[in-house]
């Protein structure tokens, strides 16, 4: 009965099931599947009228897997507002066809960070060339073609580098290539494409000249709160310092573009990152607050008050500030869940309804998955419901209702009719209000710790870190933030358009106090172990703790509990055996050459548990992207290692250098082989002393031992540094360090990014000892390097290329592809194929990739 009473919790978790199910099947055809039990259940509720509850219950849970099966599929196409075009074609048709002229409409406020990026629903494309191509006119005016433009539908993201003022709104046209968007294909990888899939958003686009057509304005609801945002925002900039607007603008409006890495890297950290992000902490404050004002006023009516009428109608005129500020914070999963529950609370208050929080979750749930599907995989949704759960189970299973609900004094304890009586109802009063404080601490001390628990999986999947000392920063930063600045900052919006001024002073105000939460929270990062980087947690993993948790919660309430904690236990036992006998007691070497775009990286794992990386690409400002942090970390953490016994550098330029800044730092790194070579970048300078303990100087040739492997050092020769002040051509990448790699009968060559002369010297003092059966081609497959005479030396069965997809550095180079195909070499390339993973059992090898091989995707 105990699911009967909460129906929309399972209704919830089938439509949850269904869409992760859809995500994971491989053909659209297997829909067909799920489309007779819906019309099945449909029938039956239409046709039987007396039927076992759970019979129905399961008919209409089926019925919503089979619904999340169909949307994963077919996600409703809620994202676009102002198009009209009749028939339009949709803007993913364009991908890679070359430059078109589009014309759309700006659909959200610019982020601006090292570039603008606007947000922009397409209304029409032009095919350049011929006739299509726009005429130019003068500043400020639309251009006008000579043909008509092609209808078209779909939401694009467009960065530029323009410093024009921009707004929600407004029409725009600019020339571009549509492009899809490319996640890194590295197994723990953020999946940046279905990120943006899951906001509907289709493609992406880059123009420098971007032209605001001035007489064209869309307009429209959506659009309005858009303007309302940049207003609110145009003006926080205005009158707060740059240092603090950004907290600011996070709390008011849901913009966190303009928090500083440092701070946010304080706040996560310390275990409060969440208080930037609008969730329950911020729209409960609204509401609570709004309900005060609005029953304050309203009790000035008698009629109200005479007919018990007061809180009921503060009650439901308090869903209009609810939305609003939801509107205006840009609507994330965990605002539209914490707004959905207010609002769900608001009207079971107004009608005298019991407030069931887990039926209240799960309809939140179900209403942002039915617009959003794919919003189940994002952060936001899972740490918000899974931290909302926990919170209101772990209360009512630690704290239970006893001394929630506030029970006022009858007349007849305050009213006692003789002196014996009055002094029970003191006594009951004391009591009460004993117990009603100490419920209210056990609330403000268990909250933290119950988000805590309940986020911890997610938190370590999506962050590869937890902050233990949240759960005492947060008794600090919470009440400051929503007691204060939350306020604050919905006071300041609402007197904004009438009293700028005092609007003004609240922002900083608001501004004082959030920079006292952010000092905070620089302080507690201070403390020894206040955070600490995590591995990766699998799907299965977050199942077995969520199974553990919530059976050791119900052992005192559902006698079958322990059976479900006992088989959580055996597999949490053996998961961990799987990846200790995967880790420690695998017999085989493999090398992966790991995705990074440009650059290079390989990961090494020997039989007995050591690892090294050689390289970890990275570009050059690891302030706009860092490869180490986003791409290479995750990557190694999927794989639970959280100790490099070493690192070997093969030269300090930044597409190999820079991704280790991170590695040396959250890492256990044991040891740095690098040739000695310096390099006058910041990454450089950073790296050196970072690691000056660390650091080997290897001279070639030399050679390691490696369990079984054996790693040979052959280049460059002794003595180069002196040699480059005679040869000018001794550059950094014909300095490389050359390693070759045995593994009984099999080898694999890493020369870094060495160049013709380089390869003719090396081919001249060890050809005999070059030939390999894997070649990882030098210097990305440039035509600089991969020379024939080298080639013939190494002599290799096939070839991996780490590259960016399609480079601006031409990488690689097509004469190279031919050149390597006339041998009849295979080819594998990181930029085709994701990250490639060679294994070595000692008398041969096996390449898989990451994509499929026929897929460039």
């Amino acid at each position: 009965m105990l699911i009967l009473s909460r129906p929309l919790a399972p209704l919830f978790i089938a439509l949850s099931c269904g869409i992760i199910a859809g995500s994971a099947l491989l053909s659209p055809a297997l829909i067909l599947l799920f489309l007779l039990p819906p019309a099945i259940a449909v029938l039956t509720f239409l046709k039987i009228n007396k039927i076992v509850p759970f019979f129905n219950l399961g008919l209409l849970f089926f019925c919503f897997f089979s619904m999340g099966v169909l949307s994963s599929f077919f996600p409703p196409d809620l994202f676009t507002f102002t198009s009209t075009a009749p028939s339009p074609v949709h803007i993913s048709e364009y991908i890679g066809r070359g430059k078109l002229t589009v014309i759309g409409t700006i659909l959200k406020m610019p982020e601006n960070r090292h570039r603008t990026r606007l947000t922009i629903e397409v209304e029409s494309v032009l095919a350049n060339g011929n006739k299509s191509t726009p005429r130019k006119k003068g500043k400020g005016q639309a251009n006008k073609t000579l043909s008509p433009p092609v209808p078209t539908k779909g939401v694009i993201r467009l960065s530029t580098p323009s410093t024009a003022l921009f707004a929600p709104g407004m029409k725009i046209r600019f020339m571009t290539k549509i492009s899809s968007f490319r996640s890194f294909s590295n197994p723990g990888c953020f999946d940046y494409k279905g990120f943006m899939k899951s906001k509907g958003i289709s493609a992406s686009a880059y123009s420098r000249d971007v032209a605001i057509l001035d007489e064209h304005f869309a307009d429209g609801f959506f659009i309005g709160v858009e303007k309302a945002r940049q207003k609110i925002a145009v003006f926080i900039e205005a009158h707060v310092s740059k240092d603090r607007a950004g907290i600011v603008k996070a709390l008011a409006i849901g913009d966190k573009s303009g928090i500083s890495p440092a701070t946010r890297e304080a706040f996560a950290n310390s275990g409060t990152a969440h208080v930037l992000a609008i969730s329950g902490l911020h729209v409960g404050m609204v509401a609570m607050f709004s309900f005060f004002v609005l029953k304050t006023l309203l009790s000035f009516f008698n009629f109200l008050n005479a007919h018990a009428l007061t809180k009921k109608i503060a009650a439901l005129l308090s869903i209009l500030p609810i939305t609003a500020y939801a509107l205006l914070s840009g609507l994330s999963p965990s605002t539209q869940r914490a707004a959905i529950m207010a609002v769900v609370f608001l009207v079971a208050a107004a009608i005298d309804r019991d407030k069931d929080h887990i039926n209240t979750l799960s309809l939140a749930g179900i209403i942002i998955l039915a617009i959003r599907p794919l919003s189940i995989f994002s952060a936001s949704f899972q740490l918000s419901f899974s931290a909302v759960f926990f919170i209101v189970a772990g209360l009512k299973l630690l704290v239970g209702h006893d001394y929630s609900e506030s029970k006022g004094l009858s007349d007849n304890d305050a009213l006692g009719r003789d002196h014996a009586a009055k002094n029970q109802a003191f006594k009951k009063a004391r009591t009460r209000a004993r117990d009603q404080f100490l419920f209210r601490l056990s609330v403000f001390l268990l909250v933290p710790a119950l988000a805590f628990a309940g986020t911890l999986p997610f938190a370590m999947a999506h962050f590869n870190a937890i902050a233990p000392i949240g759960l005492i920063a947060n008794l600090i930063v919470v009440p400051l933030t929503g007691f204060i600045a939350v306020p604050l900052c919905l006071l300041s919006i609402v007197v904004l358009p009438v009293f700028p001024g005092a609007s003004s002073l609240g922002f900083k105000l608001a501004a004082m106090v959030t920079g006292f939460t952010s000092q905070t929270a620089e302080v507690f990062c201070l403390f020894p172990f206040s955070s600490f980087m995590t591995f990766s947690p699998t799907w299965f993993e977050v199942a077995i703790y969520y199974t553990l948790i919530l059976s050791i919660a119900g052992l005192k309430y559902f006698s079958r509990a322990r059976y479900f904690l006992l088989a959580a236990i055996m597999l949490a036992v053996g998961d961990a055996g799987y990846w200790v006998n995967k880790r420690f007691f695998n017999e085989n070497f493999t090398a992966t050459i790991v995705d990074v775009r440009h650059g290079n990286c390989a990961l090494l794992e020997f039989p007995g548990g050591k690892t090294a990386l050689i390289d970890g690409g990275g570009f050059s400002d690891n302030s706009k992207f860092d490869i180490g942090k986003l791409v290479v970390a995750p990557f190694l953490l999927k794989k639970k290692i959280m100790t490099i016994d070493f690192v070997i550098l093969t030269h300090p330029e930044s597409d190999h250098l820079n991704g280790l800044i991170h590695i040396a730092d959250r890492f256990n790194v044991k040891e740095i082989f690098t040739n000695g070579a310096r390099n006058t970048t910041k990454g450089f300078e950073q790296f050196q002393q970072m690691n000056m303990d660390k650091i080997i100087v290897i001279e070639p040739p030399a050679s390691l031992k490696v369990n079984g492997a054996d790693l040979s050092f052959m280049y460059p020769p002794k003595g180069f540094m002196e040699m480059k002040k005679k040869n000018a051509w001794r550059d950094l990448n014909n300095c490389s360090l050359v390693t070759r790699i045995d593994f009984g009968d099999s080898s694999i060559l890493f020369p870094g990014d060495i160049r013709k002369m380089a390869e003719k010297e090396l081919v001249a003092s060890n050809a005999p000892l070059l030939d390999c059966d894997i070649l990882v081609s030098p210097h990305h497959g440039s035509n600089t390097s991969n020379t024939d005479i080298f080639l013939d030396s190494v002599a290799p069965n096939a070839v991996i290329i780490s590259s960016g997809f399609k480079s601006r550095f031409n990488l690689p180079n097509p004469h190279v592809i031919k050149r390597l195909q006339s041998r009849n070499l295979p080819i594998f390339r990181t930029d085709h194929h994701g990250a490639i993973k060679i294994i070595f059992n000692g008398r041969g090898y096996e390449i898989t990739t990451a994509r499929p091989l026929g897929e460039t995707g």
